[in-house]
């Protein structure tokens, strides 16, 4: 099943490349890298990769400028030096040359220095970031890279929100669990998850973790 960002991601690729626009998409696992891949085919107009796969990528070719080598592993030092790289003219000039548009997906997991990395990019090339903070599955691993949804989504203009679950299609009523639970969690906004009186309906362990991704998912564009 479609769940609500990989739902409404395919077509914005497809109509982006429609247009002969350059896509270049991000996410955080290699998983969801081959899912999306999967999900939109061969298109010769559009790349797929990690967030981090693409800071190490800019990291790496200015050794000089980000203050990195290409042993590195240390992910922070490597996401701010992709960050420090994309700010000469020079490099960001190449970079703008090569894509279009950025799409990001599942917003909410990003560390700090990810954040930073991806409104670079946006202050100069169309943006797309697709997040959910009740979708969000872990936290950065790194000390220091936590950062609140609000503070993620800061500069961001709403594009629009996304409320319909579609992992529950056959299911009524675990959607509208969801699509309450969503609402209690704007009314709330105490960050945690199936607040505001709405009793969770009883399923399986398995289907409980997959609906984890059909809380509220907002669209941001720069």
């Amino acid at each position: 099943r479609h769940n609500g960002t990989v739902h409404h991601y395919q077509p914005r690729l497809i109509e982006g490349m429609a247009n002969e626009l350059r896509c270049l998409a991000l996410t955080h696992t290699n998983v969801a890298v081959a899912n999306i891949k999967r999900r939109r085919g061969t298109q010769p107009l559009s790349r797929v990769e990690t967030i981090d796969s693409l800071a190490r990528r800019l990291a790496t070719a200015f050794p000089s400028i980000s203050g990195t080598s290409e042993d590195a592993f240390d992910w922070p030092l490597i996401r701010a030096g992709a960050t420090r790289a994309l700010q000469r003219p020079a490099i960001r000039d190449a970079f703008a040359r090569s894509y279009d548009q950025l799409l990001v997906d599942e917003y909410q997991d990003c560390s700090s220095g990810q954040v930073n990395l991806i409104k670079s990019i946006a202050a100069w090339m169309p943006t797309l970031v697709l997040g959910d903070p009740l979708q969000s599955l872990y936290d950065p691993i790194e000390k220091g890279t936590k950062m609140s949804w609000e503070e993620k989504i800061q500069g961001w203009d709403t594009l629009e929100t996304l409320d319909h679950p579609w992992r529950w299609e056959d299911n009524p009523q675990h959607q509208e669990w969801v699509v309450d639970a969503r609402a209690a969690d704007r009314t709330n906004a105490t960050g945690r998850r199936g607040r505001g009186g709405a009793r969770r309906p009883s399923f399986s362990k398995r289907r409980a973790f997959d609906g984890r991704e059909e809380g509220r998912v907002e669209a941001f564009a720069h």
